[in-house]
């Protein structure tokens, strides 16, 4: 995610979550997958279930920054 930096999510006891991060703002990105299909679930800082999925990675920053500028 150009532009916004992130780093890989950890849980209370400090160990990584896989396939999950954070970025500065506090958006949570976590991979999964839904059968064979991969999918990028978007949570905004403070929210517990996700407000948007996307199949591309490319979309991520877009829909974050779309999302903050909404709130905003």
């Amino acid at each position: 995610m150009t532009g916004i930096r992130w780093k890989q999510q950890v849980n209370r006891d400090g160990d990584k979550v896989e396939n999950c991060w954070v970025t500065e703002c506090k958006y949570t990105v976590a991979r999964c997958f839904d059968g064979a299909t991969e999918r990028f679930m978007i949570t905004a800082p403070g929210e517990r279930a996700p407000f948007a999925y996307t199949p591309s990675k490319d979309e991520i920053l877009k829909i974050i920054i779309n999302h903050k500028q909404v709130q905003n």
